[in-house]
């Protein structure tokens, strides 16, 4: 019997996707003056940046934490502040 679920999809996923992706390529410009970035921060670049974001404050919160609560997603969380792998 084949898997249902082989290509199946969350819309939380794809939302994470883009999360993880975007949050790790601001990472990598500002890592040098942000060793950690505050969540109004992250929420204030992609607003400001990415044309097509309608996220919630509130949604990406909830992705960043899922995100690094997540075994291989190499987001890491101290106190309300989000960095790539540990610092």
């Amino acid at each position: 019997m084949s898997n249902p679920f082989k290509n199946f999809e969350f819309k939380e996923e794809k939302d994470r996707d883009m999360v993880l992706k975007n949050f790790d390529l601001l990472y990598r410009v500002k890592s040098d003056k942000f060793p950690k970035m505050k969540l109004m921060q992250v929420y204030a670049a992609f607003k400001e940046v990415l044309d097509d974001f309608d996220m919630s404050l509130e949604d990406l919160k909830n992705h960043l934490d899922a995100l690094a609560d997540a075994p291989n997603s190499d987001v890491s969380k101290k106190g309300d502040e989000y960095f790539m792998g540990m610092v």
